[in-house]
């Protein structure tokens, strides 16, 4: 069952503006009142491992990351990919999580581009490492 919850056409612009200047590192959505809001906004510098501090523990989130990583390859080659990351910590209520989970797919499928997607309850699965050792999979 889909929740009808998916970008208005302003942030579907902003979006495509963003993936293609690359001006901004990370935007965290949420869902208030059946609406998708962008409420954190995090500029080329902002680094992954602050990440968590921005993700409530009790309430699913979804991440769109700019994540910059390097290739096992030698010498090893500077990548970069649009990730995805649906935080839905257990502590979460079964409605949050059951809003979240049914809109999942329409938001990834009418944003695009998205290179990857996570799903994590836990902060210590919000690890650059891990996030890296998935992505050269």
């Amino acid at each position: 069952m889909r929740s009808g919850i998916k970008p208005d056409e302003a942030m579907i612009e902003e979006y495509k503006a963003i993936k293609i200047n690359r001006t901004e590192k990370v935007w965290i959505l949420d869902i208030n009142n059946s609406k998708l809001e962008v409420v954190f906004k995090g500029d080329k510098n902002f680094d992954f491992k602050n990440l968590p501090d921005q993700l409530p523990s009790n309430q699913p989130r979804f991440v769109i990351y700019d994540f910059d990583y390097e290739t096992d390859e030698v010498p090893p080659r500077k990548s970069s990919k649009l990730i995805f990351i649906f935080w839905c910590p257990l502590t979460a209520g079964a409605q949050k999580r059951f809003t979240y989970s049914s809109s999942l797919t329409e938001i990834v499928s009418t944003l695009g581009a998205i290179q990857k997607q996570f799903q994590v309850d836990d902060y210590s699965q919000i690890e650059y490492n891990e996030i890296r050792r998935q992505l050269l999979k």
